[in-house]
């Protein structure tokens, strides 16, 4: 019910109560809803028992509930960013909502923490994931120089380490469409850049990158080293590698492996801890509170030409 008697649609109506065209109040049976200087969005539903004022309040579709003060009871939030629905959260004046989700599809739990398990499902409710924070970023920088044929990651670190760090070109997580990843520890993330950022680095990726050196840092922290690599090849490199390929409209795809070989089968095993070095809770975050992050198809493994 809006102000001055207007009409919603997709509200559900209220049973047993009366309503006040000429004043905007809504009184329900087990409780009232005044509603003063706002307004209440399109396909929500409003439980009984709340009292709402000064400012607006989106029920359901985004939105959040950006200067609304909530008192007296509890709003039931469904749809949100198209699925899960999170019922039974109380909110408070800033308009975060405990259990619930607000602050326009970006919040969902307590504080400032983003919900990911319930607003993107099982690829982002791996351990360490239950409380995000707003905000994050992630950048893989390409190094200028080759480190060649590198086995062991302690090697490859020192190679890198030794290098003027200049950086060829970098990618930060804004520049993935979306990316791939198991639903749980895995060894492989599938990156799909962005048209605009496969363009301007065109002739940047090729297919002879073997040697070049990477590093992956999530906000401002480098979490690990790497180097590109061929996807097929039999050197057994025992550190990440990235493997460029191109989409079908020409766009750039980067897969990441734990170690040289991971792409070639999912059921190729590195050594302990190879997968844990790459799929780290900070870049699954970075990506799942953009909603970029997806479930790999476990038939996505790349021809062999």
């Amino acid at each position: 019910m809006g102000i001055g008697g207007q009409t919603l649609a997709g509200g559900p109506a209220s049973t047993g109560g009366t309503s006040s065209l000429a004043t905007g109040t809504l009184v329900i049976a087990g409780g009232s809803s005044t509603t003063t200087g706002g307004n209440q969005s399109i396909g929500g539903q409003r439980n009984t028992g709340v009292t709402t004022t000064g400012g607006s309040f989106d029920n359901g579709i985004g939105g959040g509930s950006t200067g609304s003060t909530l008192t007296g009871g509890a709003s039931t939030m469904s749809a949100f960013m198209g699925g899960a629905s999170n019922t039974g959260g109380t909110s408070t004046a800033s308009g975060t909502s405990a259990g619930g989700a607000s602050s326009g599809g970006s919040s969902s739990g307590t504080g400032d923490c983003v919900n990911v398990c319930a607003l993107y499902g099982p690829v982002c409710c791996v351990t360490d994931l239950g409380c995000v924070k707003p905000g994050s970023s992630c950048i893989v920088d390409v190094l200028e120089g080759n480190v060649n044929t590198t086995y062991t990651y302690t090697d490859l670190e020192q190679k890198i380490a030794a290098l003027p760090q200049n950086v060829r070109f970098s990618f930060a997580d804004t520049d993935i469409a979306w990316a791939g990843a198991h639903p749980d520890l895995g060894a492989h993330f599938e990156f799909h850049m962005t048209g605009q950022w496969s363009a301007l680095h065109d002739t940047d990726i090729t297919e002879h990158m073997d040697g070049i050196p990477f590093r992956l840092s999530c906000n401002g922290q480098q979490l690990f080293v790497g180097v590109f690599y061929i996807l097929w090849g039999q050197a057994a490199l025992d550190t990440p590698v990235l493997h460029p390929d191109r989409d079908t409209d020409n766009s750039v795809i980067l897969r990441l492996g734990a170690w040289e070989g991971a792409w070639a089968s999912y059921t190729a095993v590195g050594q302990p801890g190879d997968s844990e070095r790459i799929d780290r809770p900070e870049l699954r975050s970075v990506l799942c509170q953009r909603g970029a992050l997806r479930v790999l198809d476990p038939a996505a493994v790349p021809p062999s030409s």
